[in-house]
């Protein structure tokens, strides 16, 4: 009785368990293949912030700064829209928001908070309570501030023309 109306040559399974085994080899090694002591690993650090705080839009932007407990490690500090992200080392941070709910840029009411955070996985979810009394801290108002009723730079040619 026949069972199979194909042959298989014995060399395709030695050919395909071989390739098995390597991939699973590769595999396994990638998986072991983690940071050693000292070495930093990044994280994919992807910041949103919700375009309304307890039924206030914050339409004026928002202002972040993200402060290392490593001291090698610079701050950041940028300004958002509604979505940003940003590829920071995996560890301690102290992570800063400023709202603003004014109808124009950097305008209206402000609202602060702060998290302190250990990222340790890829992917990581932040919730920051922003109220307005967290305004008054000397962090928050250095933020506000910055940049506020400065002009950008423009510099003027002072020569008197002569055709």
């Amino acid at each position: 009785m026949i069972i199979a109306s194909r042959y298989i040559p014995m060399s395709f399974f030695t050919k395909a368990s071989v390739f098995c085994t390597t991939v699973a080899l590769l595999v396994i090694a990638g998986a072991c293949g983690g940071p050693r002591g000292g070495e930093k690993s990044e994280a994919g650090f992807v910041l949103k912030v919700s375009s309304v705080v307890s039924g206030t839009p914050l339409d004026g932007g928002v202002k972040v700064l993200c402060k290392s407990q490593d001291s090698t490690i610079a701050d950041y500090k940028t300004t958002l829209d509604s979505s940003f992200s940003a590829t920071l080392p995996k560890g301690s941070w102290n992570i800063y928001l400023v709202g603003f709910a004014g109808p124009v840029a950097w305008s209206g009411s402000t609202y602060c908070g702060t998290v302190y955070y250990d990222i340790a996985k890829d992917t990581e979810t932040i919730n920051i309570t922003l109220t307005p009394a967290n305004c008054a801290l000397a962090i928050y108002q250095s933020m506000i501030y910055e940049g506020v009723g400065r002009f950008d730079e423009a510099h003027f040619d002072q020569e008197v023309f002569a055709p």
